[in-house]
């Protein structure tokens, strides 16, 4: 009789053993198609198809994936709030045309939590120019998507400092800009951080850069 409750004991044990087993990994394997949606859901979300357009609208994209800002400069501003209510620093990415080149010029300000004795806050510390490919313009265009859909949605966060985004078109000249835009969007919450992966994208993949 004893023989016989060791051997059914060890057939429970070996029945929960292989349970356990067959759970875990159930349970991987839900884990990864999980992950597997949950990027499919961001693509979809941040990175909607241009890959290409109605042939009824007549759409030129022969110069580059930016259109009139050509004519301008599209200014993407990013300031940030590093010393809380006090400022901080402010990064500029400046797209122009230049000839048959689409060029970005960065610019970083140091960190200032004080105006200075002679009332200037920022001070200039960097200064690149990158030449982007259509590649680099497509993800210009996936931020601007990124910051206008930001500006539709409410963020339940409160706080007297926060980092603020800016884009808009600058002209160089005193005529009306036949393309206006303007795009604005506070992150109260500290985490928005498509500005800071488009600029290190831009560093790493542009084809050329000039100090």
């Amino acid at each position: 009789m004893k023989k016989l409750w060791t051997l059914i004991a060890i057939s429970i044990l070996n029945v929960s053993c292989s349970n356990k087993v067959d759970l875990e990994q159930k349970n991987k394997e839900l884990t990864d198609q999980n992950l597997l949606l949950l990027d499919s859901i961001n693509r979809l979300s941040f990175r909607p198809d241009f890959s290409g357009f109605p042939d009824s609208l007549r759409i030129d994209t022969t110069q580059g994936l930016l259109g009139k800002i050509y004519n301008d400069t599209l200014v993407i501003l990013a300031e940030y709030a590093d010393c809380g209510e006090w400022g901080g620093h402010r990064e500029w990415l400046k797209i122009h045309k230049d000839k048959d080149l689409t060029k970005v010029t960065f610019t970083y300000d140091s960190v200032a939590c004080r105006y200075k004795n002679e009332g200037k806050k920022y001070f200039q510390t960097e200064k690149t120019t990158y030449t982007i490919d259509k590649n680099l313009q497509q993800e210009v265009i996936y931020y601007l998507f990124d910051i206008n859909r930001m500006t539709l949605l409410n963020q339940k966060v409160g706080s007297n400092a926060a980092n603020s985004y800016e884009v808009y078109i600058k002209s160089s000249s005193d005529l009306p800009l036949l393309f206006n835009l303007q795009i604005s969007f506070i992150d109260r919450s500290f985490n928005w951080d498509h500005f800071q992966k488009l600029k290190n994208k831009i560093k790493t993949n542009a084809n050329s850069s000039y100090k």
